[in-house]
């Protein structure tokens, strides 16, 4: 055996060959004499790294040596492999041959065999036979695909055989039958699964519903007639079931009595010898027992009766008088609290609150004797001493904060003190307060008419989104046209852009009104004071009157004289609409409808309420027409045409720049640096509840309050959810298919649940309302209460105290319109005061008007009109459930029972209950002039299905049942 090298010695071989071969092709020594000397003097180094380098390539080339060796080693044996696979393919073709060839023969001789010998034959069928059965009990797949070739194959032969089919039925019959009678277990089984059979399509076939009850009727009447002792087995059923319903079912009982009373009458009335022995009967029952003890007995039967029956009528009507009593005091407190307004003024907030809200100012609770004196005028600093007579009040809030030794808030020394408005700024209207605005708050504001309600006397809504731009107010200012008097009007309209056609806002405006206004914010406003307006001189005013009595041809401006306008526009339609809308600006209607139905017209014939101007005083003088001025052509301004808009969120002067009117000297808007943080929410309560009352009633201002909150809302919402609920980037967001996935899954909007009014918020409640559902059961009463706000007086004389008139005892619809549309927020705060008092005192506690009442929900919306009213689902203890047309009898009657008991439609005459009767036919009665609400699908029909037919008792009306096209036919007739 030879033995192999190794690769160390390998290479130790190569590398001495290597050297020998270098010493062989040196360069001999004389003919080196060109070469420097220096070049002999080399490093040990780099003698070193070149050995070290030749090593390398010596490994190299036998690695490569060895890689090509195991390749072609490799390629053989791959080769090799593939001749023994045709060697053994080869083999097998012949064996396989051979192997056919040797089962044919085997085959021939088997069947040979297996016919000629009878002995092979049943030896053969013997084995065959065990091999079966073995593997049919022993073996689960075989024995299930024999199962299953068995029944395919009797089934191919059931259908292809006749004859087959024929012994197979009557095989089968005699085999069921057999099985039925001797095995018990097989027979219940039949009889169950036939009863399931039967009962399923007696329910489900309506033919053979009927017909097997014909039969039976047939059948039982056959029986009875024939058969004696089957009819007095149901004789005497009849008798035990009319026995137990006779002393279980009142109403049965009841109507048995009557039906028993009528018969006997009749046959007594009818007959002499029944009449006759009725009286024999009676005279012989009375003779035999009519004994001192019967007596006696029926005696004091009686007095129990009447004993009883009045101690029942006692217990109720004391019960009767007991809640009477308390359903009384609760309509006294009620109609107390409803009388009382927010009157009660904080000492230190200076809101206006209600009785509930405030406490009885104090001053020895807040400032102790042991106090410190800069602790004590600290806290003095809080209050604001109006005068010494009037009774003090504070609110609890403040009240908790101060007993801290803490700052409130909301007080009026946290920098919410704001200064008083001037007389130049009180008397500007709408158009004018915003043409002196250095930030335009561009807000939709709309009329809410409803019905006949005229534009300017219907509350205010807004539509769209608030944008806010700066305003150039000096140019804006040197633009407007110079009237020829102090008095007179311009027509002005108010575009976002001046190529635009739509008209922002138009009004009539006075010039001279706005310079006076912003001459005193020059001085007053901080803002302001760069804004340089150039006075006119009165001889300025003089000198024009006489130019315009000299040149009336070259007038730019004209003084008009309405009755000839009047009569020209009778002529022609263009100037008609034309006056009709002077006449909305001039009234300072901000909704441009002209197609609006006037309720109240009376004053339009005085040319002083026409034009909205003054009434007679000394300095005011009767003749009007040469006071109204108009251009030839309206006056078009666009303030903010040429700037961009300023964010609501980060521009912190907006608010006292938007509303200067407000905020005269700059000072009291909620970005002001406070002592102590304000909440957004308590600011706008600080504003629009205080007593000073010219926040609240200033639309526009409670408009950009609501969206501006509504934003913060929604952008602490974005933050939350890109943080927690959606954890994406901005390059994420830009996808198209993650944004798609997001919208399905509902989570993109999901931040506007905390946004009030949103679907998001609603449908955050809906879940809440099917949580309650799911808990409690379905509702018991549903209730809807309206804001009658015209019709109750409480609202009214409220809004007259709040302004300082004195009370009346009747108002007008003009003068409850009116104040209604400049109160919204007190409108509002008086209802809910309203509302909640009526369920504390009626609904949820105190009277308990319909029920003990479990749990409650309400929704609380705004109508077209602009006032509010809430619709209520309300769970009730104790009350009965339907249950569909499943329900009994009995829950059918205590259902019909409990809506009796807190449910009427009676109709109080006049001399019964006169106020009842008149609020019962304006409020709860539907009008036979039926509204466009009504006929909003047929022009004859009303939607609510009025008028109804009247019924005389209550009863609960089921659905019909629809089972074929005749009566589908029937119920669209009735519909």
């Amino acid at each position: 055996m030879v033995r192999k090298k190794s690769v160390a010695s390998k290479v130790k071989k190569r590398k001495e060959a290597y050297k020998r071969q270098v010493k062989a092709d040196a360069i001999p020594s004389d003919c080196v004499n060109f070469v420097n000397k220096d070049m002999q003097a080399i490093s040990s180094d780099v003698i070193k790294v070149k050995d070290q380098f030749d090593d390398y390539k010596i490994i190299k080339d036998i690695i490569k040596k060895l890689v090509s060796k195991v390749s072609r080693l490799d390629n053989e044996r791959k080769r090799q492999l593939q001749i023994r696979k045709q060697k053994r393919m080869s083999e097998t073709a012949s064996s396989n041959a051979r192997s056919v060839l040797k089962h044919t023969r085997q085959s021939i001789w088997f069947r040979k065999k297996y016919r000629h010998n009878i002995l092979f034959r049943e030896q053969k069928n013997e084995r065959v036979t065990k091999y079966f059965r073995n593997n049919y009990h022993n073996n689960n797949d075989f024995r299930e695909k024999e199962k299953a070739r068995i029944q395919t194959h009797i089934s191919v032969k059931y259908r292809s055989n006749r004859n087959f089919r024929v012994e197979n039925n009557e095989r089968a019959k005699i085999h069921i039958l057999n099985k039925y009678y001797n095995n018990i277990d097989f027979r219940n089984g039949v009889k169950s699964k036939a009863k399931m059979h039967f009962l399923n399509k007696y329910y489900n076939n309506i033919q053979f519903r009927n017909k097997v009850k014909s039969k039976a009727k047939m059948h039982f009447l056959n029986k009875y007639y024939n058969n004696i002792q089957f009819r007095n087995k149901v004789k005497s059923k009849a008798n035990v079931h009319i026995l137990n319903k006779y002393h279980n079912n009142s109403k049965f009982r009841n109507e048995y009595k009557a039906r028993m009373n009528i018969q006997v009458s009749k046959r007594y009335k009818s007959d002499k010898s029944i009449r006759l022995r009725m009286i024999q009967c009676a005279l012989n029952w009375y003779q035999n027992n009519n004994t001192l003890i019967r007596k006696n007995s029926r005696r004091l039967y009686n007095q129990r009766r009447r004993i009883f029956k009045k101690y029942t009528i006692i217990q109720s009507h004391k019960c009767t008088i007991k809640h009477r009593d308390l359903y009384i005091n609760s309509l006294n407190r009620f109609r107390q609290i409803i009388r009382e307004g927010p009157d009660y003024i904080c000492i230190s907030c200076r809101l206006a609150l209600f009785r509930n809200q405030v406490l009885p100012f104090v001053e020895e609770k807040y400032i102790k004797q042991n106090m410190l004196f800069e602790i004590k005028n600290h806290i003095q600093s809080y209050f604001n001493y109006s005068s010494l007579r009037e009774r003090k009040w504070i609110c609890k809030l403040c009240s908790d904060k101060i007993k801290k030794r803490q700052m409130p808030s909301r007080a009026i020394v946290n920098k919410l003190e704001v200064s008083e408005i001037p007389s130049e700024l009180k008397k500007l209207n709408n158009l004018e307060k915003h043409l002196i605005a250095l930030r335009l708050p561009f807000l939709k504001i709309v009329n809410l008419t409803s019905g006949k309600l005229s534009s300017r006397l219907a509350q205010k809504g807004t539509k769209g989104p608030l944008h806010c731009v700066p305003s150039d107010v000096q140019d804006t200012v040197t633009t407007l046209p110079r009237p020829v008097d102090k008095s007179m009007m311009v027509r002005l309209q108010l575009k976002r852009r001046l190529k635009y056609k739509a008209v922002w806002e138009e009004q009539l405006i006075n010039p001279n009104d706005i310079r006076d206004a912003l001459f005193i914010l020059t001085k007053m406003h901080p803002a302001y004071k760069n804004i340089k307006i150039n006075e006119i001189h009165e001889n300025y005013l003089t000198s024009d009157q006489e130019k315009i009595l000299e040149n009336n041809t070259d007038l730019t401006v004209e003084t008009m004289d309405v009755d000839a306008i009047e009569q020209e526009n009778l002529i022609e339609e263009v100037e008609v609409s034309n006056e009709t809308r002077l006449k909305a600006l001039a009234l300072g209607d901000i909704d441009n409808s002209i197609n609006s139905d006037e309720e109240i017209d009376e004053d339009d014939k005085d040319i002083r309420t026409k034009y909205n101007i003054g009434t007679d005083s000394c300095t005011q003088p009767c003749d009007f027409n040469d006071f109204l001025v108009f251009d030839k052509e309206p006056c078009v301004v666009a303030p903010a045409e040429k700037n961009k808009l300023s964010s609501l969120l980060t521009d912190k002067t907006i608010e006292a720049l938007a509303f200067p009117h407000l905020f005269p000297d700059g000072q009291g808007s909620y970005d002001e640096e406070r002592e102590i943080d304000l909440k957004w929410k308590e600011y706008c309560k600080a504003r629009l509840f205080s007593s000073d009352s010219r926040f609240a009633a200033d639309s526009s201002y409670i408009f950009y309050l609501q969206y501006l909150g509504d934003l913060k809302q929604v952008y602490s919402g974005i933050n939350i959810a890109f943080r927690k609920k959606l954890p994406m980037s901005a390059k994420q967001s830009l996808d198209e298919m993650q944004m798609k996935f997001l919208m399905n899954k509902d989570m993109i909007y999901r931040h506007l649940q905390s946004v009030r009014g949103s679907p998001q918020y609603w449908h955050q409640r809906l879940k809440d309302l099917f949580g309650m559902t799911r808990q409690l059961g379905f509702p018991t009463f549903f209730i809807t209460l309206s804001c009658a706000d015209l019709r109750w007086k409480e609202f009214v004389d409220t809004f007259i105290r709040h302004t300082g008139l004195p009370v009346k005892e009747s108002y007008t619809f003009e003068e409850k319109t009116k104040l209604l549309r400049a109160n919204p927020v007190l409108a509002a705060r008086l209802f809910e005061r309203r509302f909640m008092s009526f369920m504390n005192l009626f609904i949820k506690s105190g009277a308990w008007c319909v029920g003990n009442v479990k749990d409650w929900f309400a929704r609380i919306e705004m109508q077209l009109r602009g006032s509010p009213h809430s619709h209520m689902p309300i769970w009730v203890e104790g009350a009965p459930k339907y249950n569909g047309p499943q329900t009994d009898e009995k829950t059918r009657e205590e259902i019909v029972k409990f809506c009796d008991k807190y449910i009427t439609t009676r109709f109080p005459s006049l001399d019964e209950d006169a106020e009842l009767h008149n609020s019962i036919k304006e409020v709860q009665t539907h009008s036979r002039n039926h509204s466009k609400r009504c006929l909003k699908y047929h022009k004859t029909l009303c939607v609510f299905g009025f008028p109804r037919s009247v019924s005389r008792r209550t009863f609960i009306c089921e659905p019909i049942k629809v089972d074929n096209d005749d009566e589908k036919q029937r119920c669209k007739k009735i519909k």
